[in-house]
């Protein structure tokens, strides 16, 4: 959380003179804080950038036409960023009426920086005046890197002590099945979440993260790089032991067709025993790795495997009602 009596803030920024930077429109956004200024000229900005920060471009980001600009404004306020700082360069479309209008509207800032204003001052103005702030972040980003050295191979640690240290909600999804790998909510918060940010995860196994933030607590760029990585590792984690549980109840499946009686199959349907009632289901190809993959990242106890023409599941009889669940919950 920012403090609100030394922030900087985009009036800040305007009034000093050796930046030569003036508002266009959204004048009455100018308290807004400014934790950080970017530069960024890709076609989605708002992707790359968090809350409380400044968007620094000549223009190569923004639409050309009317209806693009507004749309484009729209996203960045809706990212809870600072403002919008343009340079005064041939490369910058004009703007319209009706985007600067919208700013107004909505109270965000857009700003025009002199021609000769270079956007690495404006960047040092920032980080100078944030420098006490910065330094925290510094220190937690510490604290995130021995949090999850001290969680060791315990996940579920892990994301509760990431959470009580960030202050967000985190769920974090298989994207094949959509069923929930890790997740926990952020504790002692009595309001709602007011935004919910996904972003995909890029580690071995196909996953996204949902964060869940509050008012005043939402997490910048610079955490959350290395909180996507740290989480990055612990799904791999996760999604390699449900993988390896698979392929053991896979094998068993065979055995058992074959009229065997694994080694495995006890450990599988674990609290219930190979004598207690069971009832066979069978599913077609796709519908069954897809139950395989969840079956095995819940840890039911259900064996599953390919049979000769469709794929198996064996479901203790207490085990049904909840197997009817998952099947309805992957439709």
């Amino acid at each position: 959380m920012t403090d609100t009596a030394t922030a900087l803030t985009i009036d800040d920024i305007v009034s000093t003179a050796s930046l030569d930077v003036e508002f266009l429109a959204g004048a009455s956004g100018g308290t807004r804080e400014v934790l950080w200024a970017h530069s960024c000229e890709m076609p989605n900005p708002a992707r790359w950038l968090a809350p409380h920060e400044l968007l620094m471009t000549v223009g190569l980001c923004v639409p050309t036409d009317a209806d693009g600009q507004v749309s484009f404004l729209k996203s960045l306020y809706d990212a809870q960023l600072a403002g919008l700082m343009i340079g005064d360069h041939e490369t910058a479309p004009p703007l319209s009426t009706e985007m600067l209008a919208e700013a107004d509207r909505l109270g965000f800032p857009v700003m025009l920086a002199g021609e000769q204003t270079p956007y690495a001052v404006v960047a040092r103005h920032v980080a100078a005046a944030n420098t006490s702030s910065q330094t925290l972040q510094v220190l937690k980003l510490s604290k995130l890197y021995h949090v999850a050295a001290d969680a060791g191979h315990e996940p579920a640690t892990l994301i509760a002590d990431l959470v009580s240290l960030l202050g967000v909600g985190i769920r974090i999804e298989d994207r094949p099945t959509g069923l929930p790998v890790l997740h926990a909510d952020a504790t002692g918060r009595s309001g709602t979440a007011t935004t919910s940010r996904r972003y995909p995860l890029r580690g071995s196994y196909p996953a996204d993260l949902m964060l869940l933030e509050y008012p005043g607590e939402e997490l910048d760029s610079f955490l959350l790089v290395h909180l996507i990585k740290v989480l990055e590792v612990a799904v791999d984690g996760v999604l390699r032991s449900a993988d390896r549980r698979a392929e053991v109840s896979a094998r068993a499946m065979l055995a058992l067709l074959n009229g065997n009686t694994p080694a495995e199959a006890a450990a599988l349907i674990e609290p219930h025993l190979p004598s207690s009632g069971f009832h066979l289901l069978a599913f077609g190809s796709v519908e069954g790795i897809r139950i395989a993959r969840a079956v095995a990242l819940l840890e039911l106890p259900v064996i599953v495997g390919q049979g000769r023409t469709s794929h198996l599941a064996l479901v203790p009889s207490d085990a049904v009602p909840r197997m009817r669940e998952l099947v309805a919950s992957l439709e």
